[in-house]
C-alpha cells in the first residue's frame, strides 16, 4: 500500500464511508494509513512468530521466578499480543471495508488494544520489583478468577458434567491458594493481591 499525501485526489469511496471526508477527518486517515498502521504491521510480525526467550538473570527473569505458572513474562507478552492482535483487526478490516470507519465497532478494537497495551506496561514499567511482581499477580489472579466465575453457574446433572465441572473448581481454587503462596513469599500482604 503506498502512502497517500494531503495533495492527493479524494478518492471516490470517501465520502460514502462513516470516515467524515472532510479535511479533519482526511488528515485522521492519513495519521492511520501512514503512521499508525506500518508501526501495527511490524509489531503483527513481531506477534506471529514464537516470543523470544527472556534472558536468564535478567530482571523480567527473576520477576517470573515469583509465580512460575504464569511469570511476569507472559503476563506482558500475552497483554502486548491482545493490543497488537486487536490493533491489526482494526487495519485489516479498515482497509477491507473501503476504508469505513463505524465508530462504535471500532471503539472494542480500541479499548481492548488500549488495555492490553496498558497491561503490558503497568507490568512492565515499575522500576521496582515487588511492585511489578505485585502487578503480574493481581492480573494473574483476575484470570483465574474469571475462570473460576465461568463455572459458578449450575448446570443441569442430566449433561453429565457435574465431575468435570466440580474437578476444574477444585484445581482453579487450588491455584489461586498457590497465587496467594507466591504473594506471601515476596513480601506481599494477602491484601494486595486478594483471592
Amino acid at each position: 500500500m503506498g502512502r497517500r499525501e494531503a495533495g492527493d485526489p479524494v478518492p471516490e469511496w470517501e465520502g460514502r464511508g462513516w470516515m467524515p471526508a472532510d479535511d479533519d477527518g482526511r488528515w485522521w486517515q492519513l495519521q492511520l494509513e501512514n503512521k499508525l498502521f506500518p508501526v501495527v504491521e511490524q509489531w503483527f510480525q513481531r506477534t506471529v512468530r514464537p516470543p523470544l526467550a527472556v534472558a536468564a538473570n535478567s530482571s523480567l527473569a527473576r520477576d517470573g521466578k515469583a509465580y512460575p505458572p504464569l511469570p511476569a513474562s507472559h503476563v506482558a507478552y500475552g497483554a502486548m499480543v491482545t493490543a497488537v492482535e486487536h490493533l491489526e483487526f482494526l487495519r485489516v478490516s479498515f482497509l477491507a471495508t473501503g476504508r469505513m470507519l463505524p465508530p462504535t465497532a471500532y471503539f472494542t478494537l480500541l479499548r481492548t488494544a488500549l488495555m492490553g497495551a496498558a497491561q503490558a506496561l503497568w507490568v512492565l514499567k515499575p522500576a521496582n520489583r515487588r511492585t511489578r511482581v505485585e502487578h503480574a499477580l493481581k492480573i494473574a489472579r483476575d484470570d483465574i478468577r474469571q475462570r473460576r466465575g465461568q463455572l459458578s453457574v449450575e448446570l443441569p446433572p442430566h449433561l453429565g458434567y457435574d465431575d468435570g465441572v466440580s474437578a476444574e473448581r477444585t484445581r482453579l481454587d487450588r491455584q489461586l491458594e498457590q497465587l496467594q503462596a507466591a504473594a506471601a513469599a515476596v513480601g506481599l500482604e494477602a491484601a494486595r493481591v486478594p483471592q
